[in-house]
């Protein structure tokens, strides 16, 4: 299983955790032992060094200072930037330029990080997934979503999933319609 796998898997467990019953809580509940240590893993590659958070700080507050305020003075943010007059952008820029030349290890050091954060989503891993037979959710609540994110840990008594009490339907043969005939 692919890391960002085991991340979808893991917000499933979450998810099901509030369906009743005893067998599945003790999955959820063994499954999550498994994937919470890869989760913090995951949770210190995102952690963002000091030297970086107080670059961002800095380029926050530069973009209040430069863009455009609103009648009460506060800085207008919307659709999650902030807009800027083109006077108050370019003096924006310039601020900006010198801010990057000052913390450019920061940057380039969060940089690889985030390099390194994705090639890590990408990478196996493996333990055993704690499997239940899917049976026991026939009653249950659980959406179509659930079962695709935990779908590794449902198992069928058969060693295949197959529909219940479904009968094939026989094909049905269709005939094309003849066109009708012009009426002159």
């Amino acid at each position: 299983m692919k890391i960002r796998d085991v991340q979808r898997f893991a917000a499933g467990l979450k998810q099901v955790g509030r369906l009743s019953g005893f067998t599945l809580a003790y999955a959820v509940a063994r499954n999550m032992r498994h994937v919470e240590p890869i989760l913090e893993d995951l949770r210190n590659a995102r952690k963002t060094s000091e030297a970086y958070n107080r670059y961002d700080k800095e380029r926050v507050e530069l973009c209040k200072v430069h863009s455009k305020k609103d009648a009460n003075g506060k800085p207008v943010f919307s659709q999650g930037t902030y807009e800027f007059e083109d006077e108050d952008f370019a003096k924006f820029e310039a601020a900006m330029e010198e801010l990057v030349k000052a913390h450019q290890e920061a940057i380039d050091d969060q940089e690889r990080k985030v390099k390194e954060y994705n090639d890590l989503l990408d990478e196996d891993v493996n333990f055993d997934v704690y499997k239940v037979n899917i049976d026991i959710l026939k009653e249950s609540e659980i959406t179509g979503n659930e079962v695709a994110m935990i779908f590794e840990m449902l198992d069928h008594p058969d060693g295949e999933f197959q529909a219940a009490n479904v009968e094939a339907e026989k094909p049905v043969k269709v005939e094309a319609e003849k066109p009708a005939e012009a009426v002159a």
